[in-house]
């Protein structure tokens, strides 16, 4: 769907990115437009860049900085977020952020997930608003839906509504040389 796309780039400052669809637009970073083909490779700031199929509109990305991590386990909400977060995707819709992503809650690492709903009116300060689903933490290798992690939203028109994607994965104890605690993931729509 999205004919470009930002290469993953780490800077301290970089906190937030954001995706959200409007008439053409660049991408500002560090005082450079970038912008990447669906191959990654660099389009010349001068040019002119693809449109999104049968639209005039191309993929705006609006890059957030803070002088620290926006959150961290000691931030109000992340109590019970033991290892952290894992990807997801930041919209913003009207005047709020939304992030949708893959928390980190307990043992076995990797697998007791859940999908969390964040949201911020500047990019920086964030509050937990809800768990979407939790994975079942199954550690036998039976459960489909052991661990939950890459969660995606998309807005489809024609549904006139947010739609949500995500990767269920069974899981057990590693053998040697065999990495079994996230294996035979199947793509769950919500």
């Amino acid at each position: 769907m999205n004919n470009y796309f930002i290469k993953r780039i780490f800077l301290w400052s970089v906190i937030v990115l954001t995706a959200s669809y409007s008439k053409p637009e660049q991408l500002c970073f560090d005082n450079r437009t970038l912008w990447y083909d669906t191959d990654g490779n660099v389009i010349n700031g001068e040019k002119k860049p693809k449109l999104i199929a049968d639209t005039d509109e191309i993929v705006r990305f609006e890059l957030i900085s803070c002088a620290d991590t926006i959150l961290h386990r000691n931030m109000p909400d992340c109590h019970d977020i033991r290892y952290g977060f894992e990807g997801g995707r930041v919209v913003k819709v009207g005047n709020t952020y939304h992030w949708i992503t893959a928390e980190m809650v307990g043992d076995p690492l990797w697998v007791n997930m859940r999908l969390g709903h964040w949201t911020s009116v500047n990019g920086i300060d964030w509050q937990r608003q809800s768990t979407i689903y939790t994975s079942d933490g199954d550690y036998t290798g039976t459960s489909q839906r052991a661990a939950v992690f890459g969660p995606m939203t998309v807005f489809v028109e024609e549904d006139n509504r947010w739609h949500l994607v995500y990767v269920c994965y069974k899981a057990k104890p590693n053998e040697p040389n065999i990495f079994w605690c996230n294996y035979d993931g199947i793509i769950q729509h919500a």
